[in-house]
């Protein structure tokens, strides 16, 4: 089969063969925001703190290297805020490393989009 999905969205995947869309209907993360405590993963992060719901993302979680630095950084800040009735906090945070193929696999294997 092969290929790549074209669309990782939680509602469909254009694109793909249906081996590949079952295999992403069992993930239990629809989003994992990867580099959440560089600049633009803490913008996505907070995006989907206060906007999951209006986003259709019903279970999303950050993934850094460094998870004390993405709690202090990055989850304590939100978490001082209620997300509201249109947010959603994130599920526990992912240790995922760019340099460590296999903390990508298991980052990768668990989310639909990251």
């Amino acid at each position: 089969e092969g290929g790549r999905c074209a669309d990782f969205s939680p509602a469909g995947a254009r694109g793909c063969t249906g081996a590949q869309r079952a295999g992403m209907a069992d993930r239990d993360l629809d989003v994992v925001v990867f580099g959440a405590t560089g600049d633009s993963g803490a913008v996505a992060t907070a995006c989907l703190y206060f906007r999951a719901k209006q986003l259709g993302v019903a279970k999303w979680a950050p993934a850094a290297r460094n998870l004390g630095k993405l709690k202090a950084d990055v989850l304590d800040k939100l978490a001082a805020s209620s997300p509201g009735p249109h947010g959603l906090a994130p599920e526990p945070p992912l240790q995922a490393d760019s340099g460590d193929l296999e903390s990508l696999r298991r980052m990768c294997s668990r989310t639909r989009c990251v």
